[in-house]
């Protein structure tokens, strides 16, 4: 059996992504990618918690890489991955995401906004088929 690496993220960029050309001519897009999560602290109260994590992408389309800009909010597919590298004599690594897709969604965050490219539109609270 596979295991199964899938990472799904909404959230919004930090940063304008940054562009890198390879000598194959391959093209890589980076970006620190911020999103919430929302729990219940001791008392009782809910709390939004902010995380951030690195996000590359391949070959993305041109109306796409022209929208990736600080403070757009996007919807991330794509699989987990840990970078490491050296620097100083000691070993680091971080938590990737390897983008498949990059959808932006309209205008800056907030919670209405609907994509502009889905694959798919996601089920809701009522549209189970069983």
């Amino acid at each position: 059996m596979n295991d199964i690496n899938t990472v799904t993220l909404t959230g919004v960029l930090g940063n304008d992504a940054q562009f890198k050309v390879f000598g194959s001519g391959n093209e890589i897009a980076e970006m620190n990618f911020g999103f919430k999560t929302r729990q219940k602290n001791r008392e009782g109260v809910w709390t939004d918690k902010s995380h951030w994590i690195r996000v590359k992408a391949f070959k993305l389309p041109d109306f796409i890489k022209q929208q990736l800009t600080k403070g757009r909010q996007l919807v991330v597919n794509g699989r987990l991955e840990i970078d490491t590298w050296e620097k100083d004599g000691v070993k680091k690594s971080q938590a990737v995401v390897m983008a498949n897709e990059v959808w932006p969604m309209r205008g800056r965050m907030d919670d209405t906004q609907v994509p502009l490219t889905p694959k798919a539109e996601p089920a809701g609270p009522n549209d189970n088929p069983f």
